[in-house]
């Protein structure tokens, strides 16, 4: 009985985890495709505006997804909402830097979710690439013949709003998705399973630890019968 209620604690600890893992692994997922969202509005925002903090927020959100930023602590899907409606007065706690792949090594992902999340972070940042030539495009920055960012030029909002609205961009936009759902997908089937595990393993040795306890009772009361 000692044995089964040990069995018992350790494998409702190891189902605990296991909904954790999936949770924070499904959240990452997520996350991925809410941070190319969050990307296009900041861009979207900015060059219909001109406002300077949407250009930052573009480039915060890069910097956070590569790891090159503190992550916030609170960096949920509707941090940037916060963000953009209240600034300064949104209370921001920081994390450590982390890229997206070093937090999903530390969920444990295999080898095939992690090409795929490199894959869809490759399509997102060629995205980027056409919404930075937006942003430079709104400050009179051009590319040059080697694609360099040092023609300089009258500031083109049309330009820049083509070419955030563009069917180049769309198709971008779309190329990204896939991956992510597939990258989702993957995450969804093996964290199931693994949870599925955790609770049988739960579930088997509390009905052992049943059966031993209705094998005593009835013991007992055979022997104060007798």
């Amino acid at each position: 009985m000692w044995f089964c209620i040990e069995r018992i604690n350790h494998h409702s600890q190891a189902t605990t985890e296991a909904e954790k893992v999936r949770l924070d692994s499904l959240r990452l997922a997520d996350h991925l495709r809410q941070s190319s969202d969050d990307l296009t509005r900041m861009a979207r925002t900015y060059v219909a505006t001109g406002e300077q903090r949407y250009e930052k927020y573009f480039h915060d959100i890069i910097d956070i997804r590569n790891g090159k930023a503190p992550r916030p602590a609170n960096y949920d899907e509707v941090y940037w909402d916060y963000i953009t409606a209240l600034g300064e007065n949104f209370e921001v706690i920081t994390g450590d830097a982390v890229s997206y792949v070093d937090l999903f090594k530390r969920l444990g992902g295999t080898e095939d979710e992690l090409n795929i999340l490199e894959r869809a972070l490759n399509r997102s940042n060629r995205l980027a690439v056409i919404e930075t030539e937006a942003l430079y495009a709104m400050k009179g920055v051009y590319t040059d013949d080697e694609g360099l960012y040092n023609r300089h030029g009258e500031p083109d909002q049309a330009l820049a709003i083509k070419l955030l609205h563009s069917v180049d961009y769309h198709q971008a936009k779309a190329a990204i998705m896939h991956p992510i759902e597939q990258f989702y997908e993957h995450i969804d089937s093996r964290t199931a399973l693994y949870l599925e595990r955790a609770r049988a393993q739960q579930d088997k040795y509390e009905a052992i630890a049943m059966y031993l306890m209705v094998g005593l009772a009835l013991y007992f009361l055979y022997s104060f019968f007798k």
